[in-house]
């Protein structure tokens, strides 16, 4: 009787606390399982430890993870709600705009897809649409490719009452699409009911890794320019001639200052995501050639394209881009200034780590920066520093990821790192190397975006809609973990401390390359099968 009162607030005069037609410790159980990713499994060999009897049946453990998804289904709606209107008051106040009830906000957004299973063969997907403004979820949809129902009815019934059944039934797994295709079809969902409140997603911060943008560009209408300038999009001589004319140019201007009458969603580019493009790039570059011109093969020590010089040459990419954001544009010739001046940056950070003669070397360099040179100071090669000879190939690499549209959708400085921590946040209470059910991953998406916008008192809201009180053991351990997850997220922003993690970091991977060479190949897929 201790061990239940213990667990919130119940009449002393009840025998056997219940709620909502279960034991409040059982329900509990199958919460605390779920928020800690282990399962029913998880418990029963935590009790097996603990030397204590674990006997729930798995219908009375179905019926609890019922309930709790109802729960989390009201609560986290309800926290959507909010967010919405908080993101719709800061739109109107930018825009100095008097609202009401049913006006549109147009909103900047970062949009991002997540699968429950690595290798894009996962039954289930998991889309965040996150406000730029608030860094709240404002949306998310989860799909799944499988339902557990219809795979148990199918192995039961004949073929005419499971025809019969399903008439009736709500398909969990309904989608009929390719698992890669998941993020693309969650963005058609979210922006196609994102009017229903009052909101449009005018700005979409992606990773570029899927269709999602091209398939709602033009979902709230857009201008016969647009259009024309998309079906151009498709011949690039067609296109390099069109920017050429007046109509483009006007295009571009009133599409910029906002003064086209049209609806497009505007793409931006995630800065991180961009940055590892470079990487990607020259990783490439390093596997497919062999020997350069001065008869040395691609990698190798000091003047090669080693990791160490892929990576220092990725920071100071990203590095280059970061020193120009700039969201203060009111005109293409301001954009166009502060992107040329992004390009002559991100030269120099190659044309910097090269060993050429000074002159030629600093050119790009910008005065009163980060050159030694530039400052009057001698500048020494150091070990990551290329030899003149990849200057030829790596100048085609840079000049395709300078392009001037890429770019210009950096300049905001927006990034996904918010929609990779809630994902990460999801993975932590569904973890992707078990298989789960839709209901279970809904369960995940719902407690992540409740923990993600609110913090972990979000919960409580959800075990008061499931019946199981909140007592003050578990209010504290809530005030605490809100209290060191806000004291960590300082302490990593501040720049002390991130250029102590740059530096532990590179002093790691410097002390494994020397190991590396020093050993030579230990480990190779069937290279010592003699």
């Amino acid at each position: 009787m201790k061990e239940f009162l213990a667990t919130g607030y119940h009449n002393t005069n009840d025998t056997l606390p219940r709620s909502n037609q279960g034991k409040d410790i059982n329900r509990r159980i199958v919460y605390a399982s779920y928020e800690m990713g282990v399962g029913k499994e998880g418990i029963a060999k935590l009790c097996e430890v603990l030397n204590m009897p674990f006997s729930m049946a798995k219908l009375t453990w179905y019926n609890h993870e019922d309930m709790l998804f109802e729960a989390h289904q009201d609560v986290v709606l309800a926290m959507l709600e909010k967010n919405r209107e908080e993101a719709r008051k800061i739109a109107f106040e930018e825009d100095g705009v008097d609202k009401n009830d049913t006006t549109l906000a147009e909103v900047p957004v970062s949009f991002d897809g997540t699968w429950s299973k690595r290798g894009f063969t996962a039954n289930h997907g998991i889309s965040f649409l996150i406000s730029a403004s608030t860094g709240k979820v404002l949306d998310y949809e989860c799909i799944s490719k499988v339902c557990n129902m219809c795979f148990q009815k199918k192995a039961t019934l004949s073929e005419e009452e499971f025809d019969a059944w399903q008439e009736q039934h709500a398909c969990d797994g309904n989608y009929g699409g390719s698992s890669p295709s998941m993020e693309l079809e969650a963005a058609k969902r979210i922006w196609g009911r994102s009017q229903d409140y009052n909101l449009r997603y005018k700005y979409m911060i992606c990773d570029g890794d899927s269709k999602s943008y091209s398939a709602i560009w033009n979902f709230y209408g857009v201008c016969d320019l647009c259009n024309k300038n998309e079906e151009l999009h498709k011949s690039p001589k067609e296109y390099e001639k069109w920017q050429k004319t007046e109509e483009y140019k006007e295009w571009d201007n009133t599409h910029l200052t906002g003064t086209a009458n049209c609806n497009r969603v505007i793409k931006l580019d995630c800065i991180g995501h961009v940055q590892k493009r470079l990487g990607k790039a020259l990783y490439e570059f390093q596997r497919s050639a062999s020997k350069l011109e001065d008869g040395k093969p691609v990698k190798g020590r000091q003047g090669r394209l080693t990791k160490t010089a892929i990576e220092k040459l990725k920071k100071y990419y990203g590095k280059a881009i970061r020193n120009n954001v700039t969201r203060d544009i009111s005109s293409a010739e301001e954009r166009d200034i502060a992107v040329k001046n992004m390009q002559q940056e991100i030269k120099a950070g190659l044309y910097h780590c090269t060993k050429l003669p000074d002159k030629e070397r600093h050119k790009y360099c910008p005065p009163n920066s980060w050159c030694k040179f530039k400052k009057g100071l001698k500048c020494d090669d150091k070990p990551h520093h290329l030899d003149p000879v990849f200057i030829k190939h790596l100048e085609p690499i840079y000049d395709r990821l300078s392009d001037p549209a890429l770019l210009s959708r950096c300049l905001p400085g927006y990034t996904q790192n918010a929609n990779e921590s809630i994902n990460a946040l999801v993975w932590n209470i569904c973890p992707k190397h078990r298989w789960y059910g839709k209901k279970r991953v809904a369960i995940a998406a719902a407690s992540a975006a409740l923990h993600f916008s609110c913090g972990a008192k979000a919960k409580h809201d959800v075990m008061e809609k499931a019946g199981i009180g909140v007592g003050t053991h578990t209010e504290t351990a809530s005030k605490r973990r809100d209290s060191e997850r806000v004291s960590q997220a300082e302490k990593r922003s501040n720049e002390k401390h991130k250029k102590y993690r740059l530096a532990r970091s590179q002093a790691r991977k410097r002390d494994e390359n020397m190991r590396i060479q020093k050993e030579g190949t230990t480990y190779e897929a069937g290279a010592f099968n003699l």
